[in-house]
């Protein structure tokens, strides 16, 4: 990655991981063991570093590094990785940037209104480098959009991208 960033001439401050099912189970456990990389991270039907529900295990391999911005997406039909683990992604995402317990801010943006195959419903919690947002695509099974980067399309793939690049270290 390093590599990567020096020969691109890439600004060092503003890399960021994304990955889906099993990349997004390998874009935690790359961002856990490597947090002073990334800027930020987003997952989409993924599962947290060491399939750990509280955030602890990441909290502890990135001592050093502190809070990384993390964005979950997962869809509510999703055949390979159930729902559920969206949902253990977000707390453990809470639990490594510490702010578990604190309350979400959700905005549902409709299929007929974004252009989106299907209604998804973001939330929002905490602020900054602590930030984590969840974004549930209701009716979305596990498979990718067209040419997207979630499971939903180009409106939620604008919303995943426009969270990473406001995120730098």
């Amino acid at each position: 990655m390093r590599r990567a960033v020096r020969e691109l001439h890439a600004d060092p401050a503003r890399v960021y991981l994304v990955g889906h099912s099993a990349g997004g189970a390998m874009t935690q456990n790359v961002a856990a063991l490597y947090p002073e990389v990334f800027a930020g991270i987003a997952t989409s039907a993924g599962i947290p570093f060491a399939a750990d529900p509280t955030g602890a295990a990441a909290a502890i391999a990135r001592t050093d590094r502190g809070p990384l911005p993390t964005l979950i997406v997962q869809g509510d039909r999703d055949s390979v990785t159930p729902p559920i683990l969206g949902e253990i992604g977000v707390s453990a995402a809470l639990g490594a940037n510490g702010i578990r317990g604190v309350r979400g801010s959700s905005t549902t943006f409709p299929a007929s209104v974004s252009g989106d195959p299907y209604t998804s419903v973001v939330t929002r919690y905490g602020r900054g480098q602590q930030e984590v947002v969840s974004a549930v695509v209701h009716g979305a099974d596990h498979w990718t959009g067209p040419g997207g980067v979630t499971v939903n399309g180009p409106a939620l793939d604008r919303l995943l991208i426009d969270f990473l690049v406001s995120k730098h270290r």
